[in-house]
This record gives C-alpha cells, structure tokens and sequence, in this order.
C-alpha cells in the first residue's frame, strides 16, 4: 500500500522541464528553416530534447497503470473521455482564434481577408480531425493517447498482462519503423505505435516497481542520453532504439529518486505542465502574426526573438489555460448541456499526467 500512495515530485519535475523541451524545440526549429543553425545555436542542445513528447506519454501509462489497478479497467475510459474534453476545447480555440488572426492580419496587411479566411478554412480536413491537428499540430499528443487508453482498455479487457502489453507495443513499433504500418498512419507528426510504446513503457515502469530495484538508473540515463545525440551526429540509425532506452531510464531514476523536487518551484509549476505543451504554438502565433504586421523580416536571425518567445511561451499559457478551459466548460453546461454528478464519491489523491 505504501507504493501505491507514494507520489511522485520528481515525475512532475521533468515533465515541467519537458514541456519547456517541447516549447524550445518548436521555436527554434526556424533556425535551421532559415539557413543559420550551427553547433552553438542549435545543434549543442537540439537532439537531447527529443525526450519531452516521450517522457509526457510514459508519464501518462505510468499513472494510467496505477489508476487502472486502483480503481480498474475502467479507469481508462475515463481518462480518455477527460483528455478528448481536452482536445475538443483546445482545437476548437485554436480553429477560432486562426482564422480571427488571419482576418486582423490580412486587414492591417492591405490583403484579402476573405481569401485569408478561404485559405485558413480549405485546410482544414477529417483526417485533421482524427489525426488531431485540425486545430494545431501539437495536439496530436492528445489524440495518440486517447487511442492508446482505448487500445489498452480493450486489452486488459481480454486479460492481457503487462508483459503482453509491451510486447504488443514493440511489435508495433518496430513493424512501423521497418517501413510495414507506414499506409496505416494517419498522423502528421508521430505516430500511434510511438505512443503507444512509449505510454506502455510507463505502465511497464510502474508496474515493475513493485519487485524490480533499478540501479544506478542516472548513469544509463547519461549514457543513453549521450548515445541517442550521438547517434544523429554520426547518422547511425538507431535513434528509434536509443530514445526509448533513454526515456525508460529517465522514468527509473524517477521512480528511484521520488521526491526529488518536492516543495520545490518546478513541483509547483508541473500543474501547468500541460498548459505550456496545449498553447504555446497560440503565443508562437500570435508573435509571428506580430512580426509578419510590423514588418520585422529577419526576426529569425536575432537571438532576443527566441529568448523573448520561449519565455511567452511558458509564462502566457500558465495565465490563459484555466480561464479558457473553464469557460469553454461554462459555455457548454449554460447553453449546451449539463451533467448531473454522483453524489458521495470518494476522491482518490491525483497526480495528474493528462
């Protein structure tokens, strides 16, 4: 029972430091784009930031493994209707807010706002919709676990155990990266069998905590780490073997060292973990639209744009997720619909990864 109850700071700490990885990753991908990328401005740190969107995955089997021994199977189903209110709320925002930006921008542009608002439109497909960047790109991450709740909800339906749950995510992992699923995905930017893996990892990580003591977890997470940069730098090829060897041993020294972080700041600030990864491509937007209007052309190339930006970025969403969030939840219980709540349910503590 003990383990059951023991919370996790140092989980909640780097997903906090992945969703900062995240959000330098997708800012400073317009070095490269425009031609400027060198060692010290970009490939010194690039690739070792590769672990934010699998690290948030296995963070979400871990506790998915725990909640669904807790309160069962059918944890999952909740977890899954939880993080597509997630994904309908913020897609939604996102599709709004786009097209009232194109049309400000076109305006004070002296362009079309009528095409502006045709383009914005004619790009928006079902296959958007279910692969999750109907709204923005980044929420696909939402979408891949919706589907991996639901694949392993079927399968602990059937019985299956942890270890057939890993095995089956290897597979799939491994058949995509052979070339064998690639007419099968639908998603732009991952896929379902890297998410899948990855949130599997975490249940594995979680449910092997109970009789495994990992050691020295901090020395393979240094030497996959150093591993999986390396290999991009030297085109190796087994970048997809080394990130989730990276990634699972980040997880184990996590669980090794649990309260690492704890009453610190980076605790404190992990509840808006979140919040950083779902709008910070809004803020990124909203600059560049800035940007674009003001007529700041070579904006890549001054290093106070990415500083300026990547603070934005973290600090805006922190300010805006709840307000949106609830709102879209008043919205929708005022002039939609409500739903009546059981009375007498217990509370269990939450450490939330979705």
């Amino acid at each position: 029972m003990n383990q059951t109850k023991t919370y996790y700071h140092s989980i909640d700490v780097f997903r906090l430091i992945c969703a900062v990885a995240v959000v330098v990753v997708h800012i400073t991908s317009q070095i490269p784009s425009n031609g400027i990328a060198t060692w010290s401005n970009y490939y010194s740190y690039r690739y070792v930031l590769d672990i934010g969107s699998p690290f948030f995955f296995m963070a979400a089997g871990f506790i998915l493994y725990r909640k669904s021994k807790e309160i069962g199977p059918g944890y999952l189903l909740t977890y899954a209707k939880k993080i597509f209110s997630y994904y309908l709320i913020f897609s939604i925002f996102y599709m709004i807010t786009r097209v009232i930006l194109e049309a400000i921008s076109a305006s004070l542009l002296n362009e079309s706002v009528r095409v502006a608002i045709e383009t914005q439109l004619n790009q928006w497909r079902t296959l958007n919709l279910l692969n999750g960047s109907i709204g923005s790109f980044q929420l696909y991450f939402l979408v891949i676990l919706i589907y991996s709740a639901l694949f392993l909800y079927i399968l602990l339906r059937y019985k299956a155990n942890t270890l057939a749950l890993v095995t089956i995510a290897v597979a799939l992992y491994a058949a995509e990266n052979a070339g064998l699923l690639s007419n099968l995905n639908i998603f732009e930017y991952k896929s379902f069998a890297f998410g899948l893996l990855f949130v599997t990892l975490g249940f594995a990580l979680s449910h092997s905590k109970e009789f495994i003591t990992y050691k020295t977890p901090w020395l393979y997470t240094i030497l996959f780490g150093a591993a999986y940069v390396c290999n991009y730098y030297y085109q190796v090829g087994l970048g997809w073997i080394l990130l989730p060897l990276f990634t699972f041993s980040l997880g184990a020294f996590c669980v090794q060292y649990h309260t690492l972080g704890k009453s610190s700041l980076l605790t404190k600030l992990s509840t808006y973990s979140l919040a950083i990864y779902t709008l910070h491509i809004f803020v990124e937007l909203l600059i560049l639209k800035t940007v674009e209007v003001l007529g700041w052309s070579d904006y890549y190339a001054n290093p106070l744009y990415y500083v300026g930006t990547i603070v934005a970025c973290i600090v805006i969403p922190i300010l805006i997720f709840h307000p949106i969030y609830n709102g879209a939840i008043w919205i929708k219980e005022t002039f939609i619909f409500s739903q009546k709540k059981p009375s007498g349910k217990s509370e269990l503590r939450k450490q939330n990864y979705g």
